[in-house]
């Protein structure tokens, strides 16, 4: 048993590189999920730190990605995208009201 686990160890630390770069990929592949669906939504700023985020979790453990991608995805889906124009819109008529309210 303690052989096998000798094994494994050397065959990680032969394999090193390797592993990271895949890891890596799995990162950036997990990491396009968020990433598109933010653009799409319009929400770029989100999409780009779950890309970010998914990538740096895909390197140290890409189990993570599990939890880390529809976390990212159910915040791009939840936060409302609220135009500043919008707002200014609206304000600028409040005050219109209020003036001549007065």
């Amino acid at each position: 048993m303690e052989q096998i686990g000798k094994q494994i160890e050397l065959a990680y630390q032969e394999h090193y590189y390797l592993i990271l770069l895949i890891r890596l990929v799995a990162g950036l592949l997990m990491g396009l999920i968020p990433l598109i669906l933010g653009i799409k939504k319009k929400n770029r700023n989100l999409g780009i730190l779950g890309f970010i985020v998914s990538i740096i979790c895909g390197i140290i453990t890409p189990i993570l990605l599990i939890v880390i991608v529809p976390i990212f995805v159910w915040l791009i889906f939840r936060k409302p995208n609220i135009e500043k124009s919008v707002d200014t819109e609206n304000s600028a008529e409040t005050e219109i009201v209020q003036s001549d309210i007065s």
